[in-house]
């Protein structure tokens, strides 16, 4: 019996000890889940819950910035944070709008230094400058142009860079920076890339010169020639335009004043009799002239030439007819003519019955000077 209460005594020990070495696992167990519990609810500032936000420091409600890069190949055009990779179709670089980036071919991920954007407009410019032969285009230039101004006046370009933040601390003191003043930078950096740029253009195309014979020579210049000449009579004959729209509103402002003085009972002007000598020589000269340009015939087969014979009552001719009017006007300096418009109708001139030939014509000027 007392063998049995001994073997008894020991077997209990040894299931208590077998207890405690079973509670204590289950107790560092509960422990370290009551931890970690904790510190997920409560984490301090220098860690993250989740591994993906480890050592990137951004969170899931903050912006990505939209211009980082890496020197990683691999990696380039990635969020930071090695996930959802930004396709360079997406709307980002395909707006339908100017996109600076896509005309310079450079990519926003990369960092754009003044040297960056020197070479990507020279890269561009040699090809679209309209100095260059054959390719040469204003209007892609202006576009290339247009593109550079956008990138330098962002602050992107070399030491404007370390410029960004001056007006922060300036609106902290109270003080404003002008928004023209990136603009301005912006201009000035293209105009120093455009100097470089016409000057070695320049030089390219002189020593190309060399190579050409004397008479290639003079092919390329007599054909230089003639398109400054051509430019010039455009600007010219866009000059005459201009002031011929001028000079027959005048025309319309006289009419409306002689309409309301004879509603107001004004005598309608007197007719002019036919004059008791002919024009001077110097202003059937001039006559001739102006009518000689118009209708390039030489002048002295004008003389005897009725006024219909050269168009001159002719609507058709109406717009030749109204410029050898107002340079006849200007060079005589006063108001010789009267036009009349209807409406469904062109416009013409006031003339005297008596008035049939280019002399007759001369002489009527002559009476209205």
């Amino acid at each position: 019996m007392r063998r049995h209460s001994a073997k008894a005594k020991l077997l209990k020990r040894l299931a208590g000890w077998l207890g405690v070495v079973a509670f204590v696992p289950l107790l560092r167990w509960h422990a370290r889940s009551f931890v970690s519990s904790n510190t997920c609810q409560h984490p301090p500032s220098h860690l993250a819950c989740n591994a993906f936000f480890q050592g990137d420091g951004f969170r899931p409600g903050e912006t990505i910035p939209f211009t980082q890069s890496s020197t990683n190949d691999e990696a380039k055009g990635r969020r930071k944070g090695g996930v959802d990779e930004i396709d360079e179709d997406s709307d980002i670089f395909n707006t339908g709008e100017f996109n600076p980036y896509e005309i310079l071919d450079v990519s926003p991920f990369d960092d754009i230094g003044a040297d960056e954007l020197r070479a990507a407009f020279r890269k561009q410019a040699k090809i679209y400058h309209p100095d260059v032969p054959g390719t040469g285009s204003a209007e892609k230039f202006q576009l290339i142009k247009r593109a550079v101004e956008e990138l330098a006046s962002l602050g992107m370009v070399g030491e404007w860079k370390s410029k960004v933040a001056e007006p922060i601390n300036r609106k902290e003191r109270g003080q404003t920076m002008s928004e023209d003043y990136w603009e301005l930078r912006g201009r000035d950096f293209f105009a120093e890339l455009e100097t470089e740029l016409t000057d070695e253009l320049k030089m390219r195309f002189n020593e190309s010169d060399k190579d050409l014979s004397d008479d290639q020579l003079r092919g390329r210049y007599q054909k230089e020639n003639e398109y400054w000449e051509e430019l010039r009579a455009r600007q010219a004959d866009q000059d005459v335009l201009d002031r011929v729209e001028d000079w027959i509103e005048k025309k319309r402002e006289q009419r409306r004043l002689a309409v309301r003085q004879r509603l107001r009972g004004g005598s309608p002007p007197k007719e002019l009799g036919i004059p008791s000598e002919p024009a001077s020589a110097k202003t059937l000269q001039i006559v001739e002239h102006r009518i000689a340009q118009w209708i390039g015939l030489p002048e002295s087969m004008l003389t005897d030439m009725t006024l219909d014979e050269i168009g001159f009552f002719d609507p058709s001719s109406w717009d030749d007819v109204s410029i050898c009017l107002m340079l006849l006007e200007e060079d005589f300096d006063a108001d010789l003519v009267n036009v009349m418009e209807k409406k469904g109708q062109g416009a013409k001139i006031q003339l005297p019955d008596w008035v049939k030939t280019i002399a007759d014509f001369a002489d009527f000027v002559e009476l209205k000077l």
